[in-house]
């Protein structure tokens, strides 16, 4: 079976979970990735010989409609990211760089972003090596998502750029990308209307947002162009727009590649 990996890029706000969760409901086996990453789980990680606490917790959550898996082999799964998160090197010593000589940024935020940066790594590692029943998996916080927000410097150049990418341009970028966004108002609006916050935006006040969120989308767009120089295909996409509408789109975009 054909696998397709799509990326989602965007502020915070833009709705990418939203999309991703609407999508998946709709299209049969379109896998946001952390149903993705829970059918991996239980195929190739559960315990053998999972105890009855175990088990009667797995049946609850089953019954609840939570993605949660228990009674995982976390021994098996160590010894998976020991055999292959090296394929992620030239990412992470990039990212390492990167994070650490921001010496704008709270060392929490920084560590915080280095854990997303891990754990969309990791799921892309389950992608690339397990066999699964996704024809299409959706990565809401995803490597491409990350590019200038914690793995390159902001400033990198188109030309750099390509250098950069060539040696994983087949292994690590996705078979596209849609990027959604919405004008700074907007995104203004819904962030402060949230009950959970996002990390670096916990000590700004109104006008910090504000400003973080301008250069956020000047990030975002910086990015598109930096995907298209290498050929990876975007849809650009405005979340303000008739959300049936953009479901539509994303579902042809995607079913095109």
């Amino acid at each position: 079976m054909s696998r397709i990996r799509i990326d989602f890029i965007g502020c915070p706000g833009t709705g990418k979970t939203t999309l991703i969760n609407a999508i998946e409901d709709i299209q049969k086996n379109w896998f946001s990735s952390s149903s993705f990453i829970s059918e991996i789980l239980l195929t190739y990680y559960q315990k053998d010989n999972p105890s009855v606490s175990v088990r009667l917790k797995s049946l609850y959550n089953l019954l609840q409609g939570k993605k949660g898996v228990t009674g995982i082999d976390k021994v098996r799964l160590k010894h998976f990211y020991s055999d292959h998160f090296d394929s992620h090197r030239h990412v992470l010593r990039t990212a390492y760089r990167t994070i650490f000589d921001d010496e704008q940024e709270r060392e929490f935020v920084k560590f915080t972003r280095l854990q997303l940066l891990y754990d969309a790594l990791k799921a892309q590692l389950f992608f690339e090596h397990h066999k699964h029943s996704a024809s299409v998996v959706l990565f809401d916080d995803s490597f491409c998502n990350m590019l200038l927000l914690s793995i390159l410097p902001q400033n990198i150049d188109v030309k750099k750029f390509k250098k950069w990418a060539e040696p994983i341009r087949t292994s690590h970028f996705p078979n596209g990308v849609i990027y959604l966004y919405a004008d700074c108002d907007t995104l203004f609006k819904r962030l402060r209307k949230r009950k959970q916050k996002n990390t670096s935006h916990l000590h700004l006040n109104d006008d910090e947002l504000r400003s973080t969120l301008r250069s956020q989308i000047d990030l975002y767009e910086k990015t598109e162009k930096l995907l298209n120089s290498i050929g990876v295909p975007v849809l650009k996409i405005s979340t303000t727009e008739d959300k049936n509408r953009y479901i539509e789109l994303s579902k042809k975009f995607i079913s095109s590649l």
